[in-house]
């Protein structure tokens, strides 16, 4: 909301900035994941498509590599073993996978970026807190992809916030009927390809709570919504549950509950409100006579009806809750700000 005021020429500095940090030493920066996703979300931010192709383009040029088992870091192999190409690439083509509304290769192609991610967390630079929320931000936007495709008409839950980040920002397209869905087999595939993600991740993280605690309860929300959106996986949510309750006990508002999702959706309903002016949200296409999640409405979670994108639009600005902005955000903003000069 802060950037979308800013004037143009201040958001040229910004994007100059920005795409300054990621375009020097350029082969250096294949393998740093944390200024590739940071740059990549501001540029999306303010809608630049020039640096997004810019970065598609120079992320699709490929090496060529003396021996085979000398692949670097942040590359994989391409058209045999001698060549190879930025797994940077993938990211790209989320973004325009998206923007022509092919949803299915966009989560496929950030699958794979994520999945290069996790397994090599450290090599890419995804260490510190700030950039493992991006990359969380990455896996909550595909899950809910996947949710948004995977039925002919859109009936989920989500956090309105995102909604907001994800859907509002980036495209709402997916919402309404006229795109490609899953089979039902392949939506299934899909939801356990990102309940596997979080596991896998949260698994290296819960070690160090104190460190990543932030990070560890997106996941853990995540999951809840995994379990609550499909209900094929509840029983595998709450044995991730147990597994880590066993080895930490620091989120146990979550992972004590071990039988009870609708328990289990308050808590996080009222989580939400209370820790970050957010809430949960019924996210309802028209043409169904009623949302299979009604029974949510008790517990003050909102229907949000549409029709169309503009008519999701103006559902999604009735269901917001009043959000303060006080001095700790423009501090955060500004400590951004302080990172793009940097």
């Amino acid at each position: 909301m802060i950037l979308d005021k800013l004037p143009n020429n201040t958001c040229d500095g910004l994007i100059n900035n920005a795409y300054k940090i990621w375009s020097f030493n350029k082969s250096k920066n294949a393998n740093n994941f944390e200024v590739m996703l940071k740059c990549m979300f501001f540029f999306q931010r303010l809608q630049d498509k020039r640096s997004i192709y810019e970065f598609y383009e120079k992320m699709s040029k490929t090496e060529m590599l003396l021996h085979s088992n000398d692949l670097p870091t942040g590359f994989e192999y391409y058209c045999g073993n001698y060549q190879a190409i930025p797994i940077g690439r993938h990211l790209s083509l989320f973004f325009l996978f998206l923007y022509t509304s092919k949803v299915i290769s966009a989560i496929i192609s950030l699958r794979a970026f994520i999945h290069y991610a996790i397994n090599n967390i450290k090599q890419v630079n995804l260490t510190s807190p700030n950039a493992l929320g991006d990359l969380t931000s990455l896996m909550e936007f595909t899950t809910s992809l996947v949710f948004a495709v995977g039925r002919e008409y859109c009936d989920f839950c989500l956090p309105r916030a995102y909604l907001v980040n994800y859907f509002d920002m980036f495209t709402a397209r997916p919402l309404i009927p006229d795109r490609c869905t899953y089979s039902n087999s392949n939506y299934l595939a899909a939801i356990k390809d990102s309940l596997n993600q979080v596991q896998q991740l949260l698994n290296l993280l819960i070690c160090k709570e104190q460190v990543y605690s932030t990070i560890i309860l997106r996941l853990i929300q995540l999951l809840v919504l995994i379990g609550l959106n499909e209900s094929t996986f509840e029983q595998r949510v709450f044995d991730v549950f147990r597994r880590l309750y066993n080895k930490n006990k620091i989120f146990s508002i979550y992972l004590e509950e071990k039988s009870c999702l609708e328990r289990l959706v308050t808590v996080l309903n009222d989580d939400l409100k209370e820790m970050s002016f957010d809430s949960l949200v019924i996210v309802h296409y028209h043409q169904i006579s009623i949302s299979k999640f009604a029974y949510l409405e008790k517990y003050g979670v909102k229907n949000l009806t549409y029709d169309s994108v503009e008519g999701f639009r103006s559902s999604l600005r009735n269901t917001g809750v009043r959000i303060g902005i006080g001095q700790n955000f423009f501090s955060r903003l500004l400590s951004f700000f302080d990172y793009l000069v940097d």
